[in-house]
This record gives C-alpha cells, sequence and structure tokens, in this order.
C-alpha cells in the first residue's frame, strides 16, 4: 500500500448496490428475500448475473467471478459493491484481479468470512478501505436482522454510531488502551492469505487486529493462535479483538478440552497492548461492520465496559 488509504464514498437513499458471488453458490430463494429487503432500507440493487452462476458448489468459475467484480467497479450507476456470501473460493480471485481499476473507481465494498482474503488483497495492493461487514444473506428477513440493522446506518455515513456500546459487551481479557489501524476477520482466511506472503497481506505492526471464526476444530484455532505467537505477530499489534469463534468443534480422538478463553489467554500472555473478546464480529448476530485501514481506539478498563471506537471517518464526503 503505497499511496496511503483510500475512502471510499458513503451511501444514500436510492443508492444502487452491486452484488456478485466471489464464494460459494447462492440460493436463489434467499437471494429474493434478501433483495427485497434491502430495498426496504431505501437502496436500489443490481444482482449481477453472476449470482446464479454454478461451479460445483462455487458461485461460477473464477473467471466469472473476477469478471462480475470488475463489471461492478467500472460500471458508474453503481454505488458500492456487496458480496453476495461467503463459503469458499474467493482466494481463488486474487492473483487475477485489476487492483489498477479497483484504484481508478473507488467504492465501498462490504462483505465478510471468505470475503477476508479480498478485503485483505485490496488492501494491500490499492490502500482501498473496505468494510468487513454484512453480505446479501444477512438481509434475509428469516433471519436475525440484527446485523443488517447495525449495517444500514453505517452504509449512510453514520460511522460514529459504529462505536461498540455496552450493550454488546466484550470480556476483558487484558486491560490497557491502544490506537491503530483496524485490520482483520475471519482467522482461517487471514492465515492463509498470511501465508502468500505481503503481496496480499499487511505488515501488522501497530494494527489493531480482529479475528472470528466458524465451524473450526478448536485445535485448529489454537494451532493458529500458536503460529501467529510464533511470528511475533502479538509482539507488534497495538491490541487484539476476538470475535465470535462460533460453532467450534472438538472431535479429536483424544478430547483437546481446552477454551476459546484458555487459548487466547496462553497465546496473548506476552501482549503488551489490550485483548478483548466476545465482540460483535463474525458469523452471529450482530454482526457489526468495521472498515479495514482507518484509525481506531479500543478502550479496555479495569472493570470495563470495553468499547472500540472509530477515530476519523472511513467516508471521503464524510
Amino acid at each position: 500500500m503505497a499511496g496511503g488509504v483510500i475512502k471510499p464514498k458513503k451511501l444514500f437513499k436510492g443508492a444502487t448496490i452491486g452484488v456478485m458471488a466471489p464464494s460459494s453458490r447462492m440460493d436463489i430463494e434467499r437471494i429474493e428475500r434478501s433483495v427485497a429487503k434491502l430495498q426496504d432500507y431505501g437502496f436500489n440493487v443490481f444482482l449481477h448475473p453472476q449470482c446464479q452462476a454454478f461451479d460445483k458448489g462455487s458461485a461460477g468459475t473464477t473467471g466469472e467471478k473476477i469478471k462480475a467484480f470488475h463489471d461492478l467497479f467500472l460500471d458508474p450507476a453503481i454505488d458500492a459493491v456487496m458480496a453476495g456470501r461467503g463459503g469458499s473460493r474467493a482466494i481463488h480471485m486474487l492473483d487475477g484481479l485489476d487492483y489498477e481499476l479497483i484504484c481508478r473507481h473507488p467504492k465501498l465494498f462490504i462483505g465478510f468470512s471468505d470475503i477476508t482474503a479480498l478485503h485483505s488483497a485490496i488492501y494491500v495492493q490499492t490502500g482501498l478501505s473496505t468494510v468487513h461487514g454484512a453480505d446479501l444473506g444477512r438481509f434475509d428477513p428469516e433471519r436475525d436482522l440484527a446485523s443488517a440493522e447495525a449495517t444500514v446506518p453505517y452504509l449512510l455515513g453514520d460511522w460514529q454510531g459504529t462505536k461498540w456500546p455496552s450493550n454488546y459487551p466484550m470480556q476483558i481479557h487484558k486491560e490497557g488502551i491502544a490506537e491503530g489501524i483496524l485490520f482483520g476477520g475471519n482467522l482461517a482466511l487471514l492465515m492463509a492469505t498470511r501465508s502468500a506472503g505481503p503481496k496480499y497481506f499487511p505488515d501488522l505492526e501497530g494494527k489493531i487486529l480482529i479475528i472470528e471464526d466458524v465451524g473450526e476444530e478448536k485445535t485448529s484455532i489454537d494451532r493458529m493462535m500458536g503460529s501467529l505467537r510464533l511470528a511475533g505477530v502479538f509482539d507488534r499489534v497495538a491490541a487484539l479483538v476476538v470475535g465470535q469463534m462460533t460453532n467450534l468443534k472438538d472431535t479429536g480422538t483424544v478430547s483437546f478440552e481446552r477454551t476459546i478463553e484458555e487459548i487466547m489467554r496462553e497465546h496473548t500472555a506476552g501482549m503488551k497492548g489490550p485483548v478483548v473478546l466476545n465482540a460483535p464480529i463474525g458469523h452471529e448476530h450482530p454482526n457489526i461492520p468495521f472498515p479495514l485501514g482507518i484509525k481506531a481506539r479500543l478502550t479496555a478498563p479495569s472493570g470495563g465496559p470495553a468499547q472500540l471506537q472509530l477515530l476519523e471517518s472511513p467516508f471521503a464526503d464524510a
């Protein structure tokens, strides 16, 4: 990221959100319900035809996904780009994206989970601040809409309202106050992208690192955290925010018998900055949005409550 952070424009009622599917294939009925809900919130929605493509369990081929992504960034009628859902195989897009095109046509891009790979690569290659937050599937009215309700005000520019208040209490593991640039997402995807090196993964020095995960073995979480610790990551980051660790498994031949709290405490014992758990980010509700590349402050006082607050606008026009 040579030229500093690029901030996208905020949205407005009547703005058009373009949707494409970077990962697993999508359920048509869920698409229709979610699009209708986004329209209820006052947005126009353009559903790229690629959303209905499929290649085995994937939403079309990698080439189809890359073309759809470029189409939405190039189209002047599209104000923001939203991932249809997570799943798998977004990482296959990284070496085929035209990052100069994205840099020339910066737009708000939002998604989470498997989309973490795209967030990381785009941030490193272009400096564009993308948003880890609700994808189209989170607007399905047959699901809990807490994530959608938290996302819409942010999209419309209410970034000061995205600080995590006391009604989403975070568990304080290490007290302190830290300021830094936000970066993070799904832990497994962060590790996969990190393995590709600095081309797609940033230097974490002084950053507030945010992680979440779903469906992993507890032993896998332990190994990934151990890898970060041994690489000195927890000596360099300003703070660690652990989001929702959802549906973790313990199905080994020998039971692992450690909680997520124990895993995090062991691997972050040497950290100087604050560490908090149970942040409202991830695969549960709400999944509160956060912008990559934007300065924030984590406050974790003795007795709580902990709070993460943006210190600058994440938008070019706010």
